[in-house]
């Protein structure tokens, strides 16, 4: 197996039909990080229509936009997306800069069994586990604040045990 390099794509035009015969040529093998290159657009309006149609389209393909691996939006204009992971274009010259070499016995054995999970991973129901993990989080976080106020106030306890 080989390492998973990113794979850039223009989108050269935002009208939805255009970039739909593109991105069915783009996604049909998901096997690696994909970054789509929508520097050209000056209008923040265009952009968010054409990421809510992206959205609409990788969920009637059943296509999970940040597993296995994540869709990468190239653009200036915006700074967060929920759905999708939003760079810079010097952030992605700088991070993404890969020198391929030969894996090694270890590394190997690591891209197989990446390659089986990946397989598990695609066989369920992704946007459900996505939604399972995220309510799962925010129990955590919540135990989390409650758990630190119950040791703040056990000590603000002890400490006036001990004035006492």
């Amino acid at each position: 197996m080989l390492i998973p390099t990113l794979s850039m794509y223009e989108i050269p035009n935002l009208t939805w039909a255009h970039a739909q015969n593109s991105l069915d040529q783009i996604i049909w093998d998901k096997n690696k990080p994909i970054v789509l290159n929508i520097l050209h657009v000056q209008q923040q309006d265009d952009l968010l229509f054409f990421l809510d149609q992206l959205r609409d389209y990788l969920a009637e393909k059943n296509i999970h936009p940040k597993t296995p691996y994540p869709i990468y939006i190239q653009t200036d204009i915006i700074k967060y997306s929920p759905d999708f992971i939003i760079i810079s274009e010097q952030y992605q010259n700088r991070y993404f800069l890969h020198r391929s070499s030969h894996s090694k016995g270890k590394e190997n054995a690591i891209l197989k069994k990446i390659s089986i999970l990946k397989q598990a991973i695609l066989n369920h129901p992704i946007a459900q586990i996505h939604d399972e993990l995220k309510e799962y989080s925010h129990k955590s976080k919540k135990l989390k604040d409650l758990c630190s106020a119950n040791n703040f106030y056990n000590k603000v306890v002890t400490t006036w045990d001990k004035i006492r």
